[in-house]
Order: C-alpha cells, then sequence, then structure tokens
C-alpha cells in the first residue's frame, strides 16, 4: 500500500513538474506558485488586492534569495499583459519599488505608465495623485514638475492643498526665470485666497501683492549708474522737488532704520516725511562709508532739520532681478539709516 501511495505521489508531482514552467530556476513548488497569483492578478479588479498577490510574488523571490530577478519577472508580466490598465499597474509598481533604490529609474517607470490609467485607486489615492508627488519630490526636470504641479491642480484638487501648490508651483516658475508664468500662478492663488484660510500657512499675501506689482510696475528707480541715481536724489533735494525724490525710493522695499537696532524698528519712507527736515545745505559726503560692501553702499549725508539727529545715511543695494537684463545689476535707494553704525 505504501509503494501504492509513494508511486501516486511521485506520478502527481513529476504531472506538475510538466505543468509548471520554472520561473528563474525557482523551486517546482514556488514557481507553481507564482503561476496561481498570476492568474489571481489577471482575474482580480480591486487593486489593492492585486498589489496583495505581486507582495506575495516578490516575497517568494526574497525566500529564494532572488529578489533582484524579482523586477525583471514583474516588467515581463507588465510586457505580457493583454490588460492594458493592468500593464500600467504594473509599472506603478516597479516606480513604487524603485523609489526608495533608483529615483532615476523609478521615474523611467512612471513615463511608461499610460496617463488614461491615473485614475487607477490604491491605498485610497488615485495613482496619478501619487505619480504626481513621487515625480515633484525627485529632482526631475522643470518642464516634467510643471505638468505634475498642473496634473495635481487640474485633476487631482481634491487631494491638495491648492494654495500651497500653486504657491510652489509659483516659485518653481521663478527659479527657472519664467516671471510671467509665476506672476500668473500668483494672480490665480491670489483669486482663491478669500476661500481659503491661510494664517497658519506660509505664504505671505502681502509679499505676492508686491511682488505682481513689482511685475507690472515701470522700474523707473532702478539705475545702472549709481553715481546717476545720486545726483537725482541730490537735485531732488536742492530743489526741495518732493514728487522727484518719492519717484526715485525703491518701490520694493524702502524702509528707515536705526544702525543696532532690530528689524522690529524700521519707519516708512511717507512715515519720516523727509520733505518736513531737508533744507538747502544738506550736505553729501564724496565717498562711500568705509562698511560699505560691493553690493550695498552707505553715503554719508549731514545737516538734517531733526532735532538730535543731524545725520542720515542713505543705503543703496545692487538690484538681483535676473529676470530682466537691463534691471539685473542695477542700483536701488532702498533705505536710510540714522544712529551711529559702529
Amino acid at each position: 500500500m505504501k509503494r501504492i501511495l509513494l508511486f501516486l505521489f511521485l506520478f502527481l508531482l513529476q504531472d506538475c513538474s510538466n505543468k509548471t514552467d520554472k520561473i528563474y530556476n525557482l523551486s517546482i513548488h514556488n514557481s507553481f506558485t507564482v503561476n496561481q497569483l498570476i492568474e489571481d492578478i489577471n482575474n482580480e479588479t480591486d487593486y489593492n488586492k492585486i498589489k496583495s498577490h505581486i507582495d506575495g510574488i516578490i516575497n517568494i523571490f526574497k525566500t529564494e534569495n532572488k529578489y533582484q530577478d524579482v523586477f525583471a519577472y514583474l516588467g515581463e508580466m507588465a510586457v505580457k499583459s493583454k490588460n492594458n490598465k493592468l500593464r500600467s499597474f504594473y509599472y506603478f509598481i516597479l516606480s513604487e519599488i524603485y523609489w526608495d533604490v533608483n529615483k532615476d529609474i523609478s521615474i523611467f517607470y512612471i513615463s511608461k505608465i499610460n496617463k488614461d490609467h491615473y485614475n487607477i485607486m490604491y491605498k485610497n489615492s488615485p495613482i496619478g495623485y501619487l505619480i504626481a508627488i513621487n515625480t515633484i519630490n525627485h529632482n526631475s526636470n522643470y518642464p516634467l514638475k510643471v505638468n505634475m504641479y498642473n496634473l495635481l491642480l487640474s485633476d487631482f484638487a481634491d487631494y491638495i492643498d491648492v494654495p500651497t501648490t500653486l504657491f510652489e508651483l509659483a516659485q518653481l516658475y521663478k527659479e527657472n526665470f519664467d516671471l510671467k508664468s509665476s506672476i500668473e500662478t500668483f494672480e490665480k492663488l491670489l483669486k482663491l485666497a478669500p476661500g481659503f484660510n491661510l494664517s497658519e500657512s506660509d505664504i505671505d499675501i502681502a509679499d505676492i501683492r508686491r511682488e505682481i506689482n513689482l511685475f507690472y510696475e515701470k522700474k523707473y528707480w532702478i539705475h545702472s549708474n549709481i553715481f546717476d541715481l545720486i545726483n537725482k536724489i541730490k537735485t531732488a533735494i536742492s530743489k526741495k522737488d518732493r514728487k522727484m525724490l518719492d519717484s526715485l525710493v525703491s518701490k520694493r522695499r524702502f524702509e528707515i532704520k536705526v544702525f543696532q537696532k532690530t528689524s522690529a524698528d524700521l519707519w516708512t519712507f511717507n512715515q519720516l516725511a523727509i520733505y518736513k527736515i531737508w533744507n538747502s545745505n544738506i550736505k553729501f559726503s564724496d565717498q562711500f562709508e568705509d562698511f560699505s560692501s560691493e553690493n550695498n553702499l552707505f553715503l554719508k549725508t549731514e545737516n538734517w532739520d531733526i532735532p538730535m539727529v543731524r545725520t542720515l545715511y542713505f543705503s543703496f543695494v545692487k538690484v538681483d532681478y535676473p529676470y530682466d537684463i537691463n534691471l539685473n545689476g542695477g542700483w536701488e535707494w532702498n533705505a536710510i539709516y540714522c544712529g551711529t553704525p559702529y
């Protein structure tokens, strides 16, 4: 009887061996199990369950120390799949697996996913949303990042913080010197701002408005020649031409500061009301102060009609505005300092 049972067992084992193709030199039993899992995958529509079956395949490869082979195997299954949506999901899983191993390969697999399948739900999120987030977080090229941001805003707005995403996209445009697109994106953000609570965010609406205003404003206060700017200031003061002097003040940011004080001690140009303290005896130094730097020059002025403060230092900064070659590297009058500079 024992011989008969042994014979039947060997017969069945041989029969299974004949019907089961060995996969990457896995054992016959594991090859059979992998094939069963592939059948389950082909018959399943729930992609979370499909991922569970794929995890089962990965674990089988791991148990036989063939983890590297599983990448090639899943790639083969993607190519062989007659179900286009399933093929996209295979590529998505490969991109997820490679994300912590080699982000460039991960991005490669992302590029093979059919965009029509971005709505596949996985872990309660569309894979298109997960793809966009991974791509943005990767050191991807600029056009690809822009496309992913726009994908989030157009197709997956319910899964993102829209104001923050718009702000990040505007910053990305700006970093790549596409200021027009940056401003257009900032304008979209401003239109949406009233509908969102931005009090706890890092988005400064006032700064965004200044950025937009700066873009559209004619930047006549910026001068390529520092001495032309200083001579115009001298002329405005000597003529007591308030309108002319106002036109020479930086419209980006102008502050009245006290040396050796914190940033809390600031006034605006209008608060100083310089036209109330000027006279015909204002004297300008013939040279910049020793504490000036290459990008920030200080010019001493004296005889102002301010009790206890007869000396003011005019500050001029070199403009960093790479979006316009006619302005970049020019000079603007950005501040007035009083007090002791040392």
